[in-house]
């Protein structure tokens, strides 16, 4: 339940190097291969080289596409990052060889610490149970 097939073109095309009604084919050709072998059209794209454009973006949205993963190294901010253009350019977290992975994993890792957070309203819970007002 926790893997989703993607896309990724027909035959892995460099899809700027083409026509957007081309790379539309090459994305079109994939999903009804897809649906064919898994049953179901995939919702996402993650672009060949990490290569979009504009015109590739409208392309995979009109192919029916909700997410395009790119290969620009970026924390994205979820669900923020999900609203309007933004969810077919989404960044993504890779390690790189040689460097500290234990560093590069918390760069990228979530904001919402929930240890700190249940601590807070622990705190507030402790306060108005004490009639003291936390803020």
């Amino acid at each position: 339940k926790y893997i989703s097939i993607g896309n990724h073109t027909a035959d892995h095309q460099i899809l700027t190097a083409y026509s957007k009604e081309e790379a539309f084919k090459s994305i079109c050709e994939c999903q009804d291969m897809l649906q064919g072998m898994i049953g179901y059209r995939p919702v996402a794209i993650a672009y060949p080289n990490g290569m979009y454009s504009p015109a590739i973006v409208e392309a995979a949205s009109e192919a029916g596409l909700k997410l395009g993963f790119t290969t620009v190294p970026k924390k994205e901010y979820l669900p923020a990052s999900l609203n309007g253009a933004g969810a077919m350019m989404l960044g993504r977290f890779m390690p790189r060889g040689g460097n500290d992975v234990e560093r590069q994993c918390r760069l990228f890792r979530s904001d919402v610490m929930l240890t700190q957070r249940m601590r807070v309203f622990k705190r507030k819970l402790a306060g108005a149970k004490n009639g003291v007002g936390y803020k």
